[in-house]
């Protein structure tokens, strides 16, 4: 047992078992207590013996119930007392998770998810449930799947241990070091003793993040035939070589998960992420299939931050050469009187004059980008006219060529 708060315990191993014998017992000692507890779901629904075929055959007891057994059986089991082994109140929740981990005995053995599940129960372990049901994360592992609505989750929950690898790196990169297990310990245990508005802050902050960068990824490499973010396996053999499973490689997740969080505090418009797409692919394909990259890299904190920065400045170089950067001018006044010189006091747009006594105010003339804003035109003096605010106004969001 684990004593999560004083005198209340949570079964660590067995819990199945015993629920379902103490389901038995209650139907026919206690029946509206029993009632009760399996609409509340509880206890499972087991007023009867049910026996699979085995090594022993059990089957012939099918059907029975409490009533069902003698006396002495009924008095058997009133007196029968369970031998338990209990994890003290405030044991750290490190410790907690290896005694889990060590008594993982069940018949289909826990992975390393559904262990901190039940170790480190509470808000962080709801987040990362909710946060794998994300629509672009699903697409991201089989499209066709997610298309079609057939998606299903990992009944091991590797999805929930992959977007939880993300975050601790996101957090602490350079507190990590191997095994992979110990380091998300280090995740989950900073949260469990963080301040209660300390924590919720911090989730609030890692599902803005992950909802952003998920869209961002999505939409970016959304046609990933090349498997770049894929698990490499051997093909079998009548095919040959290598090829990619559709999961994606928990190390390629973690380390593109911060460089994608980290470059979109840089060039947070969707717009240059979306005219950038297939140059961004082209930068992540040449990046491991020409530069020698690989996922199996990144074993230290610092291969982890030399692989982040590298595919960081891969697609800084795409991304820079798309964003217009800031909207508004700088120093317009003195850009205002350049530009009317080298227009000859015209308007750039109608080419009519402008009023000289006039063309500083800002409701008679203005900066204009000649490339719209919008369609990437940069806000610098190669990319301004000085024209009428009307005729600023009228031209909207037109380039040259879809004016003439």
């Amino acid at each position: 047992l684990d004593e999560e708060k004083k005198g209340q315990f949570n079964v660590v191993d067995g819990v199945q078992r015993i629920s379902t014998m103490l389901a038995f017992y209650l139907a026919g000692k206690e029946p509206e207590m029993y009632a009760q507890l399996v609409r509340d779901k509880k206890l499972p629904d087991f007023r009867q013996l049910k026996f699979s075929d085995t090594e022993e055959d059990y089957t012939s007891w099918n059907g029975l119930t409490f009533a069902h057994l003698s006396l002495p059986r009924q008095q058997a089991f009133d007196s029968y007392g369970l031998h338990v082994s209990i994890v003290p109140y405030n044991t750290p929740r490190d410790d907690v998770f290896s005694c889990y981990e060590d008594i993982n005995s069940g018949g289909l053995d826990l992975s390393s998810m559904q262990v901190w599940k039940a170790a480190y129960r509470g808000p962080y372990i709801q987040l990362l449930e909710k946060l794998k049901q994300n629509k672009d994360l699903q697409t991201m592992q089989d499209p066709q799947k997610a298309r079609d609505h057939t998606f299903k989750t990992c009944e091991k929950s590797s999805d929930c241990e992959m977007i939880l690898r993300g975050f601790a790196f996101r957090r602490s990169v350079l507190s990590f070091e191997r095994p992979m297990k110990k380091f998300l310990n280090k995740e989950m245990d900073w949260f469990v003793k963080s301040d209660a508005k300390v924590g919720d802050k911090y989730l609030e902050e890692i599902e803005k993040s992950f909802a952003r960068v998920m869209k961002v990824w999505r939409q970016t490499w959304d046609d990933d035939t090349r498997g770049a973010f894929r698990i490499r396996k051997q093909l079998p053999s009548a095919s040959g070589g290598w090829g990619f499973d559709k999961n994606i490689d928990p190390r390629a997740y973690a380390v593109f998960y911060v460089a994608l969080d980290e470059l979109l505090v840089e060039f947070p418009s969707d717009a240059v992420w979306t005219r950038g797409k297939a140059a961004l692919q082209e930068a992540t394909e040449q990046l491991f299939e020409v530069g020698g990259h690989t996922w199996e890299s990144p074993r230290t904190a610092g291969g982890f931050q030399c692989l982040k920065e590298a595919i960081k400045a891969a697609l800084r170089v795409v991304l820079a050469r798309e964003d217009p950067g800031p909207r508004r001018f700088s120093d317009t006044e003195e850009l205002k009187r350049n530009l009317y010189e080298q227009q000859a006091g015209k308007c750039s747009i109608c080419a009519e004059g402008l009023d000289l006594a006039r063309f500083m105010e800002g409701t008679y003339a203005e900066v204009d980008h000649v490339i719209p804003h919008s369609k990437g035109g940069r806000s610098d003096a190669g990319n301004a006219g000085l024209a009428h605010v009307a005729c600023n106004r009228a031209k909207g969001a037109k380039t040259p060529s879809s004016e003439r």
